[in-house]
């Protein structure tokens, strides 16, 4: 592996992904959060792949946030079976 220098993009010290939405981006914090024994607050994230462009598509509460563009991807241009992320 040449920790991902050469082979694609995994976070956002690359500039590979296409931003749609100026209100919601990457790397952004969320204003509500769940506290320990009190509110619980979720989000619904999603990844989909576009089945004409291969583009992998982000979405955060149904809105679309932006788009991953099928160049990145070699190995996963046929089938993922998984995405992870944390913070």
């Amino acid at each position: 592996m040449d920790g991902y220098l050469r082979s694609g993009c995994y976070n956002l010290l690359c500039d590979c992904f296409v931003q749609l939405t100026s209100n919601i981006f990457l790397g952004c914090n969320f204003t509500e959060v769940s506290t320990f024994n009190g509110d619980k607050k979720d989000a619904t994230i999603s990844i989909q792949k576009d089945q004409s462009s291969g583009n992998r598509w982000v979405q955060l509460q149904g809105i679309l946030v932006g788009y991953y563009p099928s160049t990145l991807f070699t190995e996963l241009s046929r089938k993922t079976t998984k995405v992870e992320w944390g913070g």
